[in-house]
């Protein structure tokens, strides 16, 4: 589960797929017509869920995303592989889909998809998401 840490964090609303559960906390990504909750090789996060929502659910209801706006916007994430210390600060990571939520594999960089900006513990860290490799 993620959640804004530091910055100015926008509320935008996106369209979502009705075969698709959405969990308060996600990372999400666009699809380039629907916001989907993000996977290990996602490579460009759009920001984290800020609602849950049911498989199936018919709602022509979009739902709303939290979107860092700006450089300066980090949020907190678990870490699902690898144990991260302080000299992991800066460094670019993935994401890990196989734990119960979205977290983050600090032991690899094939997306680099986040980037840890703070050591918080051996099981979270605050990261970026606008620190991409391109």
């Amino acid at each position: 589960m993620a959640k804004p840490a530091q910055g100015r964090w926008t509320n935008r609303y996106y369209s979502k797929k009705t075969t698709t559960a959405y969990a308060k906390g996600d990372l999400v990504y666009t699809d380039g017509t629907n916001v989907i909750p993000a996977v290990a090789t996602t490579e460009d996060i759009l920001g984290i869920c800020d609602e849950t929502i049911a498989v199936g659910s018919t709602s022509t209801k979009r739902i709303k995303i939290l979107v860092p706006s700006g450089k300066s916007c980090t949020a907190t994430v678990l870490v699902g592989t690898g144990t991260p210390t302080a000299a992991y600060e800066g460094r670019l990571c993935d994401l890990d889909d196989s734990a119960p939520t979205t977290s983050v594999d600090v032991s690899s960089a094939t997306e680099s998809c986040v980037r840890i900006e703070k050591f918080i513990s051996a099981t979270e860290v605050e990261v970026s998401f606008m620190a991409q490799k391109r």
